[in-house]
């Protein structure tokens, strides 16, 4: 696991891979025909957030301060620092506001989706005199958790919005923002890097951890370097190795190793857990197609996996995975008890919950 805290995405001047993106933009800003609204969508992990805060700096930031538009790190960063630059990078800029999921100070954790009050704080920072100079950015990280509610505040902003603003969208799921807003959007498609880009995000963050464990991270999530990054911020090896053994325990998964580890992961912070909920989900994909003889990526656990899928037909993986898939997911929906969440989620991989 590693000790060096990454760095959130406000605060990221490092981007890369995502070169053609950024000169898109750039063209559009230098033509003097930006549109108002910018739908950033990818897999998670790949930079959207990071590009989101970069193209509010760009907007933001004294016109002294860009870069040409041939600079060869990026068409968008500011070059140096000054005030504003550094009111920007410390989220006390008055001309930006994020608007992401809610921190739920009784449970420690995010909520799961973004409220009506949260979205509707957009249109009076939109529609009031700006603070420092002309442009007013709204960041909504998170366009799918917007409940209906919120969906339609900020679909009103699309259709009617005010001079010099920018709202940009973050989503990982494209598929489940609202139709009326993909459709009041420009889009910023952002797909996996190459190693080269992803190489070098992992030299800046992660020198200390070794070869093998990178290779692993790097297995997982092939392309997106946050999502890399965040596996190693948790040590993911290490929860891998335990997901496994307990799987190796199907179908009679001992009691004490269920409490045990329901205990570790539910009392974790959001990182460990959520990382550990996504590890778990793919840890009984992979099993069920190897259950159904189809390829599986090597992650150097193929033949461990192949022997577990052999302990039972196909047909019952697929309902062990769609289970755990299902049970995890009404944790955070639910807003369970994480606890005693985990103990239903590994509990139903022991038909008899023997205590062995």
């Amino acid at each position: 696991m590693s000790d060096k805290a990454l760095p959130v995405p406000r605060e990221n001047r490092m981007l890369r891979g995502h070169e053609a993106v950024e000169e898109r933009f750039r063209r559009i800003w230098d033509q003097g025909r930006v549109h108002h609204g910018w739908l950033l969508h990818g897999p998670a992990g790949i930079g959207k957030a990071t590009l989101a805060h970069r193209i509010s700096r760009f907007v933001l930031a004294p016109p002294q301060l860009r870069p040409a538009v041939d600079n060869p790190q990026s068409p968008l960063e500011p070059i140096g620092y000054d005030p504003v630059l550094t009111r920007l990078l410390g989220g006390s800029h008055g001309n930006a506001l994020v608007i992401e999921r809610p921190y739920d100070a009784a449970r420690a954790r995010e909520k799961p989706e973004i409220p009506v009050d949260e979205a509707r704080r957009a249109s009076p920072f939109l529609r009031s005199t700006a603070a420092e100079g002309d442009w007013r950015i709204v960041i909504i990280d998170g366009a799918e958790a917007m409940n209906t509610a919120a969906a339609n505040a900020i679909l009103k902003l699309l259709e009617e919005p005010p001079p010099k603003c920018l709202i940009l969208l973050i989503s990982h799921q494209l598929g489940a923002v609202m139709p009326t807003i993909r459709s009041r959007c420009n889009r910023l498609a952002l797909s996996p890097v190459d190693t080269t880009a992803t190489e070098r995000y992992l030299d800046q963050w992660f020198q200390n951890i070794s070869h093998e464990e990178r290779s692993f991270a790097c297995a997982i999530a092939p392309g997106r370097p946050g999502a890399i990054g965040a596996w190693l911020h948790i040590g993911v090896g290490e929860w891998h190795a335990m997901m496994v053994s307990l799987l190796e325990q199907y179908p009679r998964v001992g009691r004490r190793a269920v409490l045990e580890a329901a205990e570790l992961i539910g009392r974790a912070d959001d990182a460990v857990f959520h990382g550990v909920q996504t590890l778990l989900k793919l840890l009984l994909e992979r099993i069920t197609r190897c259950a159904a003889g189809a390829p599986v990526m090597d992650w150097g656990d193929g033949e461990r996996l192949a022997s577990i899928a052999a302990r039972a037909p196909l047909d019952t993986w697929i309902r062990l995975w769609e289970n755990t898939c299902s049970k995890l997911d009404r944790i955070g929906y639910a807003n369970l008890d994480r606890v005693t969440g985990l103990i239903d989620v590994i509990d139903c991989w022991s038909p008899d919950r023997a205590d062995a």
